[in-house]
């Protein structure tokens, strides 16, 4: 049987193994990781399919290196070492937790070269130039889901058997590699759910919006408890430069610009702080989110944090939530020594659960517009042909309650941009749009938002709207403009007729065209497309 073949079958027994001994093979594979713990974080729109992910899983870095234990030197093969020579295997808490999924591997493929084929001289060793990624990379033509937490046990099997174009090959290197089977040693991850103690660190995040709609801060506060019953040491500072992670809502890290050096240095008191068992730490961030849309009127903004050595880290977020976690990591020991301190200088990483904070810039928008010292106009624009039949109407006064409170219902004041964000110049644009203008006193008039309302039915139906939230002597105003576009308003009433929502007819089988040209006489349409709903034998038209 082919070795590689044999290799695949005997895959399962690896993990009851020891890794192949010096005296049977020359030749060891170590693995190790750069963190034993991989935090988990539970999916906010996990479906409970088979094969769907249910975590959003922090990836370990798995280093691998070949050792050669003989006499004599050794060449490895190590073309495309990741899809055909190495295999994994790995057991989970239970007999569902892991998902191994099939990954297509590359057709085109770089022809090796002499790095591919490494000699080790007795005692020497080869480690791979790029660590894998576990859970999310690829070995073996596969790649890995982890749906439970729980330890993992892994080990990594490294073969090479030349297959018949290899073996016809005139290139010396493959001949004169090594050929064989070496398991490495066990190695085990252990994944946990963000929340979740880490060796007896258990972290939390609470966030305390300001009262102040005006105000754009948002102040959080992050906790970190010693749950074991020694005393702990942890590095503080990580808590306050970087203690802050901001995700998506897949759970996918978002990256924060790089903060420049700090105005102050770091005191060796803010750098470590002692835990006792029990004892929580608590230290609060200060942030500030600025609210905006992208080209496709998405909700997104920018999210700063004042760190406390003066400086601010910042993230793009977009998305209208944000999802927060504090977050202690320390993957290594820090240089500094403390001395005279109990306990044990605490290494891992730690992080709390998610906490979900809606990002919609509605009432800081409405109590901007409140403001008694400034005067707030509600302007509509026209663009586009015939501006002398659909003109642009102003309206002066100050912004009622009732017409505040119908802006912020129907989601005007949270659609609308800042001037400058339309993604198509105004001038290229036919219809209407809602301007909000603020003159403070003494003051020229500035433009604070703009929302475009279109140039179809649903910009005639908002106009409507508006109407009946204006005063009296503005509504006459208002009325010319709706008669101006009546003509407009019926084209598109018929035009939406046309969009009707499916039409649905239980009917036996033998009547479907009868029932076909009846819907297609009633909606006074040329043609009809019909589609048979096979569960209910119901027959869905459009």
């Amino acid at each position: 049987m082919h070795l590689r073949h044999l290799a695949s079958l005997c895959l399962f027994l690896l993990l009851g193994l020891p890794p192949l001994s010096a005296a049977n093979v020359p030749l060891t594979l170590t693995a190790s990781a750069d963190q034993d713990v991989l935090l988990a974080r539970r999916l906010q729109y996990f479906k409970g399919l088979e094969n769907s992910p249910k975590f959003a899983v922090d990836s370990a870095k798995v280093t691998l290196t070949f050792t050669n234990t003989g006499d004599e030197p050794l060449t490895l093969n190590t073309y495309t070492l990741t899809d055909d020579r190495l295999q994994l295997a790995m057991s989970g808490p239970d007999g569902g937790s892991v998902v191994q999924q099939q990954y297509r591997a590359r057709n085109m493929r770089v022809p090796p070269n002499e790095t591919d084929y490494p000699v080790l001289p007795p005692g020497g060793h080869w480690t791979m130039t790029m660590p894998l990624s576990f859970p999310d990379g690829q070995v073996g033509g596969f790649h890995y889901l982890l749906r439970q937490t729980g330890s993992y046990h892994l080990r990594f099997l490294y073969t090479f058997a030349p297959n018949k174009a290899e073996l016809a090959s005139e290139d010396p290197r493959i001949h004169a590699s090594f050929q064989g089977a070496v398991a490495s040693n066990m190695l085990t991850l252990t994944l946990v759910e963000a929340g979740e103690p880490v060796h007896g660190v258990q972290m939390a995040l609470e966030a305390r919006p300001s009262p102040d709609p005006l105000s754009r801060g948002i102040t959080f506060i992050g906790y970190t408890r010693n749950v074991s019953d020694q005393p702990i040491i942890i590095h503080s500072w990580d808590l306050l430069e970087d203690g802050l992670q901001l995700t998506d809502k897949d759970g996918k890290v978002i990256d924060c610009s790089s903060p420049a050096k700090g105005v102050r240095e770091v005191t060796p008191s803010e750098r470590f702080t002692t835990l006792a068992p029990g004892e929580t730490h608590a230290f609060p961030l200060q942030g500030e989110y600025y609210p905006s849309l992208d080209n496709q009127n998405r909700q997104t903004g920018q999210f700063s944090v004042k760190v406390s050595t003066g400086t601010y880290r910042s993230w793009r977020l977009q998305d209208s939530m944000l999802h927060a976690s504090a977050v202690l990591d320390m993957p290594d020991a820090p240089v500094e020594q403390m001395t005279g301190a109990p306990g044990a200088l605490w290494v891992g990483k730690a992080t709390s659960p998610a906490i979900l904070i809606p990002l919609n810039p509605t009432a800081y928008r409405q109590a901007k517009l409140r403001q008694e010292n400034t005067h707030f106009a509600l302007q509509l624009n026209y663009t586009g042909p015939q501006n002398e039949l659909y003109l642009s109407m102003h309206f002066n006064e100050k912004i009622s309650a009732s017409l505040l409170h119908f802006l912020a219902q129907s989601g005007v004041l949270r659609d609308a941009m800042p001037p400058g964000r339309l993604s198509t110049p105004p001038e290229r644009l036919t219809g209407y749009s809602m301007v909000f203008a603020g003159s403070p006193d003494n003051g020229p008039q500035v433009v604070y938002w703009s929302h475009f309302l279109g140039w179809n039915l649903d910009m005639y139906r908002q106009l409507q709207a508006l109407q009946a939230q204006l005063p009296k002597d503005e509504q006459e105003g208002m009325g010319i403009l709706l008669t101006r576009l009546k003509d407009l308003h019926d084209q598109w009433e018929a035009e939406d007729a046309l969009r009707q929502p499916a039409v649905t007819l239980d009917t036996p089988a033998g009547t479907l065209g009868d029932a076909a040209n009846t819907i297609i006489a009633a909606l006074h349409l040329p043609a009809v497309k019909l589609m048979i709903d096979t569960f209910t034998a119901a027959t869905p038209t459009r």
